[in-house]
């Protein structure tokens, strides 16, 4: 064992001494808490940059490469993100004693590997819930104005039958 690799072995959590599972949920669960705040940030500020840079007037904006670029950007950090978040996850897992180097590294990976499909559920879930608000609101405004447009329509047949004389 290296110099390098003794001191990370150190330096990493304490020993496990229970008969628990090899899955650290606690330290999954951290990190897919970072990849998402991560991720809602970069979003966000991809968002704003994408929608600053188009333009309703004709020969304005920055054009298709702009589009391009933050669609590139977007992608990027999402994946930095997810390794951000998998890097915690990874650190902050209980260490098991008399575990190989090799074994340590695929147990890290293994708990990234669960950061980013816990985070690709709950990034789902958070979307399907917004899909599902706004169509709740359009639903709802569609609603409203057949509503409106009846009570108008009932109002003019209702003139029309009193200057009629029915």
């Amino acid at each position: 064992m290296d110099r390098d690799e003794q001191r990370i072995r150190s330096a990493a959590a304490p020993a496990a001494t229970s008969d628990r599972s090899y899955v650290d949920w606690g330290a999954i669960l951290a990190g897919t808490v970072v990849a998402v705040a991560l991720s809602a940030v970069f979003t966000a500020f991809g968002a704003a940059v994408g929608l600053g840079s188009i333009s309703a007037r004709p020969g304005e904006g920055l054009g298709f490469g702009s589009v391009i670029l933050t669609g590139l950007f977007v992608v990027v950090t999402m994946v930095l993100a997810y390794m951000a978040g998998g890097y915690i996850a990874g650190r902050m897992r209980r260490r098991v004693d008399g575990s190989s180097p090799e074994e340590s590294a695929a147990r890290d990976g293994i708990h990234g590997l669960a950061v980013w499909g816990v985070g690709t559920i709950a990034g789902s879930i958070m979307l399907a819930s917004a899909v599902s608000g706004t169509l709740n609101a359009a639903g709802s405004a569609a609603s409203t104005a057949v509503e409106a447009a009846g009570s108008a329509v009932g109002g003019v047949a209702q003139g029309v039958g009193a200057v009629a004389g029915v």
